[in-house]
């Protein structure tokens, strides 16, 4: 009996240490992003040399959704959903990120917002609302204050 018990106690301990484990794990690993809805319009732009991917969701007042560094255009899917409902959500992958090409130019936030500016004249959008994450609010910065008739207002998170 008391064999039995040692090995129990071993067993018992193994399991709630694996399991411990595998939790300790589960914060590291970030959950599987939303599914993105289905556009109303979506393709690339011919925009400053590249091709840029953009997708167009809803009707109404236009907000510009702009990812982060080494992101892309579907990390919006959630707030694409919730917001399609009562605008017009413009999404778009950044130079080099995702569906978008690149030249050789070097990377510059106001190269990539002379982008999103030509990819807003593309589809005819004079005025929008910006929201931008990290690099993308520095982006929306950048046109802020280069070319403030171009939005209605700018929320940029964690840009840095």
């Amino acid at each position: 009996m008391t064999r039995f018990c040692k090995v129990f106690a071993i067993v018992i301990l193994f399991a709630a240490s694996s399991a411990f484990a595998a939790a300790e794990e589960r914060w590291q690993t970030l959950p599987e992003p939303a599914a993105m809805p289905k556009p109303d319009q979506s393709g690339y732009a011919p925009v400053n040399g590249i091709q840029m991917y953009y997708a167009v969701f809803g009707a109404g007042d236009p907000v510009l959704l702009i990812h982060g560094g080494l992101g892309h255009a579907d990390i919006w899917a959630s707030q694409v959903a919730t917001f399609s409902k009562t605008h017009k959500v413009i999404v778009a992958d950044s130079r080099g990120h995702g569906r978008s090409t690149r030249t050789e130019q070097p990377y510059g936030y106001d190269l990539m917002a002379s982008d999103y500016l030509a990819l807003l004249d593309y589809l005819k959008i004079d005025k929008t609302a910006l929201v931008g994450w990290s690099d993308g609010g520095i982006i929306g910065i950048d046109i802020a204050l280069h070319h403030p008739e171009r939005l209605t207002r700018l929320f940029a998170q964690a840009a840095n």
